[in-house]
């Protein structure tokens, strides 16, 4: 969503205004570029898959038998550059992206919805926005439902890059209704309202969090 206020969309609005800064050609090759950027980062995220499963290879008892066989002695940073043409540090962002559970995958992409046009929708940025999500507390017998968990509750606490300064976030809605999809609602410090639910869908999830406060004060809960 847009950070602007009433009067500058109004003013945006003008038809001798948005003629004069051409703002239909701007907004249509805005989303162009938005649109190459997603669907050049979802080919990187096909192609990290088979980083993540050459790279196994490659480490593996057969890949180093094959490299004897043959007299050849690779390092990981030869292997990235001969192999994918990238240098070391760009390789093992792609491995990293690769080997995320899909759920933080998914986060990561429900984020750059809400940011929209100043996502930063790359295979960096979810290298980092992955880097972040710290599941190191979890047991190591920890249950399915205890790890989603954990990564709904952390998704929540990390944000994704965009290429504005960072603004900070003044208020944050989030809630998951049984047979509803989830509802997350931003406020940063500029005004701007970020979410990728519809005003009803927002209404509806706010109008349940009253109920529930209600009901929890009526018991006495609260």
């Amino acid at each position: 969503m847009s950070i602007l206020n009433q009067m500058e969309r109004d003013f945006l609005n003008i038809p001798q205004v948005k003629t004069a800064l051409n703002l239909t050609d701007i907004r249509r090759g805005q989303r162009n570029v938005d649109n190459a950027q997603k669907r050049k980062f979802e080919h990187s995220m096909a192609l990290s898959v088979h980083v993540v499963n050459a790279y196994a290879w490659f480490n593996s008892d057969e890949g180093k038998l094959a490299f004897d066989e043959q007299g050849l002695s690779w390092t990981t940073e030869d292997f990235s550059k001969k192999v994918f043409g990238w240098g070391k540090s760009y390789f093992h962002k792609v491995r990293r992206c690769g080997s995320l559970d899909p759920r933080v995958i998914a986060a990561f992409n429900r984020k750059c919805d809400e940011a929209g046009d100043q996502a930063m929708r790359t295979i960096a940025n979810l290298d980092k926005f992955g880097r972040d999500i710290d599941l190191s507390e979890l047991p190591e017998d920890a249950t399915e439902e205890q790890v989603t968990e954990a990564i709904e509750q952390a998704v929540e606490e990390t944000d994704v890059e965009t290429r504005t300064e960072q603004v900070d976030t003044i208020s944050t809605f989030t809630m998951k209704v049984d047979g509803a999809s989830n509802v997350s609602w931003r406020l940063d410090a500029n005004g701007g309202q970020h979410t990728t639910n519809s005003r009803a869908e927002i209404l509806s999830a706010i109008a349940t969090m009253q109920n529930l406060i209600g009901a929890a004060d009526s018991n006495h809960q609260l």
